[in-house]
């Protein structure tokens, strides 16, 4: 199946090998939480701590605390726990019991970092406590015992955690109270909901589900005051209901990478659509709290020696020679020798990043998804959203034409900007597709636009649609990008497509995701076939494969935005993070060393 209810009721017996207890705590304080919060569901007098569990916690492990803080992010009956370190995280299902004095709780771990898989069905049994702005937990360090009688003073057997809530920013809390069709920058996910009455924008489009990849987790919480309803894009762009949400219930799906879900109210009006990004995310609708961007990765590392560990989807190379890594957890520029988060250090808006451009005056452009767009000329980042004329907030790509003018690829139209104001176009300008992916202006000035709905072309004056050689419009078209040649490329669910001589050649038949075209006049491809994702490199002649098998170890996934920088190395993005090509070796930035298919 597609979508499939996600169950576990399969329990697993483990031994713990790490010798330092609050590490193994670390990975099991996620489900306690948890096993709170089910009881609260269940039993009249825990009604009231489910409420006051709501929000976001610190805290330190008693004994450690100059190890740094905890955190974790409670909303309804899900948890997701960050400990020190970010392969410290975890979630869990739970129950309650009701009677024990202090409180007790068991929770069954579900979900771990992947280097910690041997945590999955561990049961954990703890006791809790809450009070004025803080919950105390206690648990035995060995899982197999019993929980401790009391709260650990003076018993070194017996963990202790201390968190405090942290008060949610005010502008989330003010947003909060607005209308969730009203207010569609303040709603989560990455694309803003139109209008009551109608389909969301990327339906209108026709997207739909591609291939079944990555599978991947998400989780839809309703904490709105009203009936919810969940539906999965098939792979025709139609709706599959999925399941309808009172106020306080959830729902967890067991769906794909890219795979698309619009959630609708109870008479089926779009509010918002969501696509999985390749990690466990719970999505948040109405409540207390407001999330701008639930698939931004929050870190603290404002500066690092290793590069973002989450999805990576493209990569520039500017004049002055920094690299920068459009990543879930904002814009991070590489100066050679460490990483720098631009988003916390500037504190722009916390959005995951998706597209970056270079202009001919040497400001960078950083296009987010949900929160519009920056622009930074070396000196100051300036901001641009739909309020300064911008046709949407999610920016899947930019596009510098030979006047100097920047596109936006967004997901409800095309803009043009000319350093003063926005010119919008869209479907209803003659846009085959709303859902632009890339854009690119050929040696003859036309203008070319990959969306999800087909391939167009723009003469400065009027759009014309670019058909297959069947004489239908591409399928989920992702690149487009013209040769040293002449040749343009086109690559998306049609395979990979060359045109020449007002000729379409199709080369490869399987999905293709990104193409780029080396300073040797090498062509670069991303593309999944039945042995899973790889990296190819195409001289015109023969193809070689130079990466494969992305499906397996710990870089599964796509190939994302493909880059060479000045000295020839050759980037890629992956949902693990950024890599590096040099000299034949292939290494993740960040020190992990890729496991390599053989070539053949």
């Amino acid at each position: 199946m597609v979508a499939t209810t996600k169950h576990r009721t399969q329990k697993m017996k483990t031994t713990f090998k790490e010798s330092l207890a609050f590490t193994v705590l670390f990975l099991l304080m996620p489900c306690l939480l948890l096993g709170l919060l089910a009881g609260c569901a269940t039993h009249p007098t825990t009604e009231a701590k489910l409420q006051s569990l709501q929000g976001s916690w610190e805290g330190v492990l008693v004994g450690v605390e100059k190890e740094g803080t905890v955190s974790l992010t409670i909303t309804g009956n899900s948890l997701h726990f960050q400990g020190l370190r970010k392969d410290l995280w975890n979630d869990a299902t739970f129950t309650l019991p009701v009677g024990p004095h202090p409180q007790q709780l068991r929770a069954t771990i579900t979900a771990a970092d992947p280097a910690a898989t041997n945590t999955l069905g561990v049961v954990v049994r703890a006791i809790l406590k809450i009070g004025d702005g803080n919950l105390t937990l206690a648990l035995n360090q060995d899982p197999e015992q019993e929980p401790p009688k009391r709260f650990g003073e003076g018993e070194p057997a017996v963990a202790r955690y201390e968190l405090w809530r942290v008060q949610p920013q005010k502008k989330n809390v003010e947003a909060s109270t607005a209308n969730e069709t009203a207010q569609p920058q303040q709603t989560t996910g990455n694309a803003k909901p139109p209008e009551q009455g109608r389909k969301h924008s990327a339906e209108i489009a026709k997207i739909a589900s591609g291939p079944d990849l990555v599978p991947v987790p998400i989780v839809f919480q309703n904490n709105s005051a009203d009936i919810r309803k969940v539906y999965w894009l098939d792979k025709n762009g139609e709706r599959k209901p999925y399941c309808e949400l009172k106020p306080g219930e959830s729902c967890e799906i067991g769906t794909y990478l890219g795979h698309p879900w619009v959630v609708t109210d109870a008479d089926g009006n779009a509010l918002a659509l969501y696509y999985p990004d390749g990690q466990r995310r719970t999505v948040t609708f109405g409540g207390a709290v407001a999330v701008v961007d639930p698939y931004f990765v929050e870190t603290t590392n404002t500066f690092s020696g290793q590069g973002p560990r989450s999805i990576t989807r493209n990569i520039l190379q500017d004049t002055k020679g920094n690299i920068w890594l459009a990543s879930w957890e904002g814009v991070i520029r590489y100066d050679g020798k460490s990483f720098f988060n631009e988003t916390l250090l500037n504190s722009l808006e916390k959005f995951h990043v998706f597209s970056l451009l270079e202009d001919c005056k040497g400001t960078v452009w950083i296009g987010t998804i949900g929160g519009g767009a920056y622009n930074y000329d070396g000196r100051k980042y300036t901001y641009y959203t739909t309020k300064d004329g911008l046709i949407d907030n999610i920016i899947v790509c930019f596009a510098e034409d030979k006047n100097g003018n920047i596109w936006f690829g967004t997901d409800g139209g095309v803009s043009c900007f000319d350093g003063k104001r926005f010119r919008n176009y869209s479907m209803t300008d003659g846009l085959v597709g709303n859902s632009v992916n890339w854009i690119m202006q050929d040696k003859t000035g036309i203008l070319w636009f990959a969306t999800r709905s087909g391939v167009s072309r723009f003469d400065g004056k009027s759009f014309a649609n670019f058909k297959t050689a069947e004489g239908k419009d591409f399928d989920n078209a992702r690149t487009v990008i013209e040769d040293r040649a002449g040749n343009v490329w086109i690559g998306g669910n049609d395979g990979l497509i060359r045109y020449h001589d007002g000729k379409l050649e199709t080369l490869n038949s399987n999905f293709t995701g990104y193409l780029y075209e080396d300073k040797s006049g090498n062509m670069w491809i991303s593309s999944r076939s039945e042995r899973g994702w790889s990296l190819s490199k195409y001289d015109g002649k023969t193809f070689e494969l130079v990466i494969d098998k992305f499906g397996a170890g710990d870089f599964q996934g796509q190939v994302f935005g493909i880059y060479e920088d000045n000295v020839g190395n050759i980037w890629y993005g992956t949902v693990r993070g950024a890599c590096m090509l040099e000299k034949g070796k292939d290494m993740h930035v960040g020190g992990t060393r890729l496991t390599l298919g053989v070539p053949r």
